[in-house]
């Protein structure tokens, strides 16, 4: 009798198959849960952002804008230093935010859209440290 070392054509065909087959029914749940972390972490960085201004203007005692337009966020300091930052999963309607010297916002919510989701980022009217 024959020993065998190895698998055959057929073997690895139908492994290879398998595998396509799993690939194809697992890929588009892994997709919808990039896409879903994606959003939150901008959400995530968008809070520790405005946040992070907040502290700022109440440490330098200097009002700061915030100017939100489509998938950017201008940042505009008192002593003329401006700095722009892109969000990949966000998106904001036309407004402007001004963070007087104190770490107060002009505004207690934030609007945008996150994929299909219009939601509201409550600003925070008490600067924490």
């Amino acid at each position: 009798m024959r020993s065998r070392k190895g698998f055959t054509l057929i073997e690895l065909l139908v492994t290879i198959s398998v595998i396509g087959v799993v690939l194809a029914l697992v890929g588009p749940f892994g997709m919808e849960q990039l896409e879903r972390t994606r959003r939150l972490s901008d959400r995530q960085s968008l809070e520790q952002l405005v946040a992070h201004e907040q502290r700022t203007s109440f440490l330098t005692a200097s009002a700061t804008e915030l100017s939100f337009s489509g998938r950017s966020l201008t940042i505009s300091s008192s002593d003329g230093h401006q700095s722009e930052i892109e969000f990949g999963e966000l998106f904001f309607p036309p407004q402007v935010i001004v963070i007087d010297p104190h770490g107060m916002p002009s505004a207690e919510t934030l609007n945008f859209n996150s994929g299909t989701s219009n939601l509201q980022l409550e600003l925070s009217q008490q600067v924490g440290f």
